[in-house]
């Protein structure tokens, strides 16, 4: 079973939507189809990590550590609507590392996303 599939199932447990939008791309998400007007955003495990990302987009290094389905299922209900960042409570709670636009680019450009 790889990464996606493990989470895929974890967060099911939990009563949470997550499917693979593309390859590399697992959206997680309140309800399906997810619309802004619901909480969503999108994570993707590259060389090792797992990573967060909202649609605006920003991105964050979820350290390895941390349990990346706990991370999803705080952030998720954290907002009854999409967020444009992660809650600051959220990020400390989670020690989530923010990417600077330049790592950001790199990270998408390496996924395609």
């Amino acid at each position: 079973m790889d990464h996606y599939e493990q989470l895929m199932g974890s967060l099911k447990v939990r009563n949470v939507v997550a499917f693979l939008q593309q390859p590399g791309q697992l959206v997680v998400a309140v309800e399906f189809p997810n619309f802004p007007s619901k909480n969503s955003f999108w994570v993707t495990f590259f060389k090792g990590a797992w990573y967060l990302v909202t649609w605006s987009p920003h991105a964050y290094r979820i350290p390895p550590e941390v349990d990346v389905c706990e991370v999803c299922v705080d952030v998720l209900r954290g907002s009854p609507t999409a967020i444009y960042r992660v809650d600051e409570d959220n990020v400390l709670k989670h020690r989530l590392q923010p990417l600077n636009n330049d790592e950001a680019e790199k990270l998408f450009a390496q996924i395609g996303g």
